[in-house]
């Protein structure tokens, strides 16, 4: 009798101390005679009261948890000037786990949903069109025009040659050296865009000569029709008709 009592006094002592016997040991919420704060276990920050996260050490809804991170909060969580706090959409996260329940972290930002897709990046194809004119001769300041242009080339193959497709096209004349299709004419297409072609495009300006007067008149205005006059005097006129006229 007394074994049986004293067993049943060590369990309710057990049960007294594991949920609160002073009113600050946690207890499950839920559970039957607990004086103390109840705990909530959790999967993430909606399944807790609010205001509260799940931390994700203890599987559990806290308040007021420290973070330095987003990281730090658990799902559906994110740091707040070092506290942790509910998320929502359109709040800020490290990983897609710092989002609500389906939703996904796109550059920092949480979305509701969706799905992530590659993009390959295609290189632009760009024909850089340069007159080599005589006009091209004239100092406007710091170098003449053609001087400038080759340089303003030169910066942009050097900043973005391996990233963008360059080809070159020089106008008026038809070859490197300008001595073909000079006066008039479209000029043409010397190196055609593609990968790495700013080595060949410096190569080419670089022996590019010709530079001569191409008026507008070369480009645009058509040659006149050549007219013949005929000089004829009115008493001949009159003569010619008097013939012609019936009767006579």
């Amino acid at each position: 009798m007394k074994l049986r009592w004293l067993v049943a006094w060590f369990a309710s002592f057990g049960l007294v101390a594991s949920c609160s016997d002073d009113g600050n040991n946690p207890c499950v919420a839920g559970a039957q005679d607990c004086t103390g704060p109840e705990t909530v276990p959790c999967q993430n920050a909606t399944e807790c009261p609010a205001g509260q996260v799940c931390d994700p050490l203890t599987g559990e809804c806290s308040g007021g948890l420290p973070c330095s991170t987003h990281s730090d909060c658990g799902s559906a969580a994110f740091c707040d000037n070092g506290t942790c706090a509910p998320n929502n959409v359109g709040g800020p996260c490290d990983t897609h786990d710092n989002c609500l329940p389906g939703g996904l972290c796109a550059d920092g930002t949480c979305s509701c949903g969706g799905a992530l897709y590659g993009a390959e990046n295609t290189p632009a194809n760009v024909l850089v069109v340069l007159d080599r004119s005589d006009s091209m001769n004239d100092d406007i300041g710091g170098g003449t025009k053609w001087d400038i242009a080759r340089q303003a080339i030169d910066d942009m193959l050097a900043a973005h040659g391996d990233s963008i497709h360059f080809g070159l096209m020089l106008y008026p004349g038809t070859n490197q050296s300008g001595t073909q299709g000079m006066t008039c004419g479209p000029g043409a297409v010397f190196v055609d865009p593609g990968p790495m072609t700013a080595g060949d495009i410096t190569f080419f300006l670089s022996g590019a000569h010709g530079l001569r007067t191409v008026t507008r008149r070369n480009y645009f205005a058509p040659k006149p029709a050549r007219l013949t006059a005929s000089a004829f005097s009115t008493e001949s006129a009159s003569n010619s008709l008097r013939n012609a006229s019936p009767g006579r």
